[in-house]
C-alpha cells in the first residue's frame, strides 16, 4: 500500500488546525445560525439519563410506491436517499411545527482511492440542515435538498468532531449536540457468509441502547424499501413510532400522486386518524333550541316557588322573590326605553343585587355587562364608553363622577325601594339570537376587548352543564368568581334553571381553602367551582359534601386527592361561552400532563398547524 492510516491521520489533523481549510469554512458557513434541536412530542418528559435502551420498529413500503419514489428522484436529478431525506424533513417538521432541521447521517469516508483497502475507521458523520417551508412545492424542496446535501457530501472530509468543538455548542448528557435524529440508507444487497462445515444465521442485536432519539436506517432490497426505526424507548412507545411510520408513508405516497403539492398542503394523517378526530367532535345535542335561559328559569320558578334560589349571609331569596323582584327591576328598564339587544352595564358590589340586575336585564332582551366596581377608575370608563352602552345600574358604594362623554347615560340605583313598588311587571322575552350578556377580557396584552355571547349560546352551556353533572333541584352550589371572569357566568344560570340554591361570596373577600372547605361542610355544598390555584390547595383537604368540584383559568398541575367528588378541569376562552372543553381528572394523579378534555355539547375543537391544517393525535399546534 503507498499510504498507511497513520498517514491518512496525520493529514487529517494538520487539516483540521488551518482556520482557512474550504471545509471548515462550509461548515462554519452551514452552521452560521444557532439551531434549535428537534422537539418531537414525546410520550414520557425526557430525564436526564445519558443511558437509555433502544428497540427497533420495522416498516416496509410496497413495491409500486418504491418504484414511483425512484422515478421521482431520476427525474428530479436526486438519488433515493436525498428523496427520502426531503420526505423525512417534512415529516419532522408537521410533528415538531419547526422550520429549520438538522438531521444526522453516516460516510463512509473513503473518497480517496488510496484508502479503500487501507484498515481504519474513515467513517464521518454529516450534519444535514434543511428548511422545508411551506410555500416550496414538493419538486422545490427536493431540489434544495439535493443542492445542500451534494454540497455537504462534498466537504464530508471535516470531522464531526472538529464541527461540534468550533461551534461551542451546550452540552447536557440527555441530548445528543446539533441532533438527535439520523438517517440512512443502505443500498446494497445482504451478502450471505459459508465457511465450509458451518451454517451462520445473522444474530438479532438485544440490548441496544439509544445513540439519538430516533434513528432511522432505510434498506433498498428485493423492489422494497424496508425501513428500521430505532428508538428510545424513555420517549417514544412501540405505538408512537409505527404511527410516525405510518405518517411516513402517507406522505410518500401523496408525494407519489402529485410531486408538485405544496408542503403546506401535505399532510401526515391516515384517513382512519382523520375519522377519528371527526368522531371526537361528534358532539351534536337536541337541546331546546328556542328557549332561552329566562324562559328556562321561568319553568323552574312555577315548579319551585317557595324554594331557595339565593343564599348570602342571613339573606335568603326564595326563587318566586328572585323571579318577582327580578321582574320589577325589569319593568323599570322597560320605562327607560331599554330595548332588546340593548348593553346594560351592572356596576354592583352585593352579590344578591347582581343577581337580580343580570336576570332583570335578560328579561327585556338586553345584554347585561358586569363590570368589576374594584377595577381602576380609567378602565372603568374605558368599559363604558367602549361598549357604546347608555345604561348603568349601580348602588350608593359603587356610584362615581366618572369622566365619560356620553349625553345619554342614564344611571339606575338597585338600592331604590321605588324599584319594588312597581305592579306593572315585565312581560317580555328575549330571542335566541338576543345578546345574553357582554365580558371583557382582562387586558393584560393592551387594552380590554369586549365578547358578545347570545341567549342560544348561553342556553347551551347551560343545558350542557346539567346534563353532563346532573344538577338537580337538591344540589347546593356556589358564586365565587368575580364579575370579571366568565365563570360567574355557569355559576348563575344552570344551578338557576334547575331549582338549586346558590350560595353566594363577597368576592372582595380573599378566600381560605380550610375556611372554604369548612363552609361547604356545614351549608351540605354539592357542587363549586375554585380558581386553579385555590383548588390545587383545597383538594389537598378532606371533604364529605361536594360530588362535583369544577376548575379552570390556569394549568391544572396538582390534581391528587382522596376525595369521592368529581374534579372537572375545564378549559374555554372567553369568546366560546365559558367552556369549550372539559375532563374529569384521575384522582390518583396518573395524567402527568392533565388534559383539557374534549369539547362540550353543540361544540367542535381542532387542533391546528400554521397552515390550518388538522394536527395528528398528540402533536402540539394551535387550538
Amino acid at each position: 500500500l503507498s499510504i498507511q492510516y497513520k498517514d491518512y491521520a496525520t493529514w487529517k489533523d494538520q487539516n483540521s488546525k488551518m482556520s482557512s481549510d474550504p471545509f471548515t469554512q462550509f461548515w462554519s458557513k452551514i452552521f452560521d445560525d444557532p439551531v434549535e434541536p428537534i422537539e418531537l412530542p414525546t410520550n414520557t418528559p425526557r430525564s436526564s439519563s445519558a443511558i437509555r435502551k433502544a428497540e427497533v420498529f420495522t416498516h416496509s413500503i410496497d413495491t409500486k410506491t418504491t418504484h414511483q419514489l425512484i422515478h421521482i428522484a431520476a427525474a428530479n436529478g436526486a438519488t433515493v436517499f436525498i428523496t427520502l431525506l426531503s420526505l423525512l424533513n417534512i415529516l419532522l417538521s408537521k410533528l415538531s411545527n419547526q422550520k429549520d432541521l438538522v438531521i444526522g447521517t453516516p460516510v463512509a469516508g473513503r473518497d480517496h482511492a488510496d484508502t479503500q483497502q487501507i484498515i481504519g475507521l474513515f467513517v464521518n458523520t454529516l450534519a444535514l440542515r434543511n428548511f422545508p417551508l411551506p410555500n416550496l412545492s414538493f419538486l422545490q424542496f427536493l431540489e434544495d435538498v439535493r443542492d445542500r446535501t451534494l454540497m455537504a457530501f462534498e466537504h464530508a472530509q471535516y470531522p464531526f468532531e472538529e464541527l461540534i468543538e468550533n461551534l461551542n455548542l451546550t452540552r447536557t448528557t440527555n441530548r445528543n449536540p446539533l441532533f438527535d435524529i439520523m438517517f440512512a440508507l443502505q443500498n446494497f444487497e445482504d451478502q450471505e457468509l459459508s465457511i465450509p462445515g458451518l451454517t451462520l444465521d445473522p444474530l438479532d442485536q438485544q440490548g441496544l441502547l439509544a445513540k439519538f432519539d430516533i434513528s432511522i436506517t432505510a434498506q433498498q432490497k428485493n423492489d422494497q424499501l424496508n425501513f428500521f426505526w430505532e428508538y428510545d424507548c424513555e420517549l417514544f412507545t412501540a405505538k408512537t413510532i409505527a404511527r410516525f411510520a405510518d405518517f411516513f408513508e402517507h406522505l410518500l405516497k401523496q408525494v407519489c400522486e402529485d410531486p408538485n403539492q405544496y408542503l403546506k398542503n401535505l399532510t401526515v394523517i391516515p384517513e382512519d386518524e382523520r375519522l377519528l378526530l371527526k368522531q371526537f367532535n361528534q358532539t351534536h345535542k337536541p337541546h331546546f333550541q328556542n328557549k332561552t335561559v329566562v324562559e328556562l328559569f321561568r319553568e323552574q320558578v312555577e315548579i319551585s316557588p317557595n324554594k331557595t334560589a339565593l343564599f348570602y349571609h342571613n339573606e335568603q331569596l326564595t326563587y318566586d322573590e328572585l323571579n318577582l323582584q327580578s321582574d320589577q327591576i325589569a319593568s323599570k328598564l322597560i320605562g327607560l326605553r331599554v330595548k332588546p339587544n340593548d348593553i346594560v352595564a351592572i356596576l354592583v358590589k352585593h352579590p344578591v343585587e347582581l343577581c337580580k340586575a343580570i336576570l332583570a336585564i335578560n328579561k327585556v332582551g338586553a345584554a347585561f355587562l358586569s363590570i368589576d366596581p374594584n377595577l381602576p377608575k380609567d378602565r372603568i370608563e374605558y368599559i363604558i364608553q367602549d361598549s357604546q352602552t347608555n345604561f348603568v345600574i349601580s348602588s350608593p358604594e359603587t356610584s362615581c363622577d366618572w369622566n365619560i362623554d356620553a349625553t345619554e347615560l342614564q344611571y339606575f340605583d338597585i338600592t331604590d325601594p321605588q324599584h319594588y313598588n312597581n305592579e306593572n311587571l315585565a312581560n317580555q322575552l328575549p330571542n335566541s339570537s338576543d345578546l345574553a350578556y357582554v365580558i371583557y377580557t382582562s387586558g393584560t396584552t393592551g387594552k380590554p376587548k369586549g365578547t358578545l355571547i347570545e341567549h342560544a349560546s348561553l342556553t347551551n352551556l347551560c343545558l350542557w352543564f346539567n346534563e353532563e353533572f346532573e344538577v338537580s333541584d337538591s344540589d347546593q352550589s356556589t358564586k365565587l368568581a368575580g364579575v370579571g371572569f366568565d365563570a360567574s357566568i355557569f355559576e348563575v344560570f344552570p344551578p338557576l334553571i334547575k331549582g338549586a340554591t346558590i350560595h353566594l361570596f363577597n368576592p372582595d373577600n380573599p378566600l381560605d381553602p380550610r375556611w372554604l372547605n369548612d363552609y361547604f361542610q356545614q351549608h351540605n355544598i354539592t357542587i363549586s367551582f375554585l380558581p386553579t390555584p385555590l383548588c390545587e390547595q383545597f383538594i389537598q383537604l378532606k371533604n364529605s359534601s361536594l360530588r362535583i368540584l369544577l376548575t379552570g383559568g390556569d394549568k391544572l398541575n396538582r390534581a391528587e386527592h382522596d376525595n369521592t367528588y368529581k374534579l372537572i378541569n375545564n378549559y374555554g376562552p372567553t369568546e366560546t361561552t365559558v367552556v369549550a372543553t372539559s375532563f374529569q381528572v384521575d384522582s390518583k394523579g396518573h395524567n402527568y400532563n392533565i388534559p383539557i378534555g374534549k369539547p362540550i355539547a353543540n361544540t367542535q375543537a381542532y387542533i391546528l398547524n400554521e397552515e390550518l391544517q388538522l394536527q395528528p393525535i398528540g402533536v402540539p399546534g394551535e387550538l
